[in-house]
């Protein structure tokens, strides 16, 4: 369900990018999560905050990543909702720390 929402997130931002060109090239959902952010930061670039904001969502659904919980945050203070914004970094800081407890010096 994730990735039909990603791959029409990247159906949407063809469009918006490029209005003139029909739709004969195949785009292939992304299957990684460097893609994930790459297009959720193209989403909010275009000013697509709730399409960001709900794959960003659905991706914590599958396990929490300090990265994407950081990007929601920054999302929610786009959307001016700081206190939400403030939960999901303060989240973002724990995963850190309990990521790095599990990493050998």
């Amino acid at each position: 369900m994730a990735w039909q929402k990603l791959w029409n997130g990247l159906r949407n931002l063809k469009e918006t990018v490029f209005p003139n060109r029909g739709s004969t090239s195949v785009v292939r959902p992304a299957q990684n999560r460097e893609q994930l952010l790459v297009t959720v930061n193209a989403l909010v670039s275009a000013g697509k905050l709730d399409a960001g904001q709900e794959l960003l969502e659905e991706a914590l659904a599958e396990g929490e990543d300090p990265e994407i919980l950081d990007l929601l945050g920054r999302v929610y203070m786009l959307q001016l909702r700081p206190q939400e914004a403030a939960n999901v970094i303060q989240r973002a800081l724990l995963a850190r720390r309990l990521q790095s407890a599990f990493i050998e010096p």
